[in-house]
């Protein structure tokens, strides 16, 4: 994937991510939604919070992390393909986004949880009640993470090396699974095809 937009779109449609970093010297993992943010002219940024009964927030401070956002994955057998004695393989459409962390307090992690409810459920009134009781104990036991973004990667692994009949076939053989993702990476398979032929 080399298109900046193409990914961005990708994050905010798969905002739940995996963020990693290093905790007391080992590897650790937080499974959080986030918040993309464009900014012109200077760096992007990634908004999240976790539990403060998570301890992978006292280490994040200035600290490099890596953020995967995973989106439709599926099993293809070879069986679907026109070309013969080929082998079977995983597709799969993923971003990482790189970059160096820092923390958020007061009055920029009220803002960012306010950005948070407007992103996933921008009709349901719940700011309004930010300065209630129970929001303000939330609050209080969450940390904000803001990430400064280096580096965005992706890639959509889609059987381009095989002919456009074996895509297609993939891609219909992906639709018929009982299985919302796998189905999901039918469609992506699809559109994808589709804008090969608008090109």
């Amino acid at each position: 994937m080399e298109d900046r937009k193409a990914k961005i779109e990708f994050i905010r449609n798969n905002s739940f991510g995996i963020l990693f970093s290093l905790h007391e010297g080992g590897p650790w993992a937080t499974h959080t939604p986030f918040i993309y943010i464009e900014n012109e002219g200077s760096n992007d940024v990634l908004l999240c919070h976790m539990a403060k009964a998570n301890p992978q927030w006292k280490d994040v401070e200035s600290s490099k992390v890596l953020v995967v956002f995973q989106g439709p994955h599926a099993y293809i057998t070879p069986s679907w393909y026109t070309e013969k004695n080929q082998v079977p393989t995983w597709n799969y459409v993923t971003v990482h986004a790189t970059g160096t962390a820092s923390l958020l307090d007061g009055e920029a992690k009220k803002d960012l949880i306010m950005m948070m409810l407007e992103f996933y459920q921008s009709d349901a009134g719940m700011v309004d009640h930010l300065e209630e009781e129970p929001f303000r104990s939330m609050l209080r036991a969450t940390a904000g993470v803001r990430i400064t973004v280096e580096k965005l990667e992706g890639k959509a692994k889609l059987n381009q090396n095989k002919s456009v009949g074996s895509r297609m076939n993939v891609a219909e053989q992906l639709l018929k699974s009982d299985n919302p993702v796998t189905r999901n990476l039918g469609r992506t398979m699809i559109e994808e095809l589709a804008s090969l032929d608008r090109k």
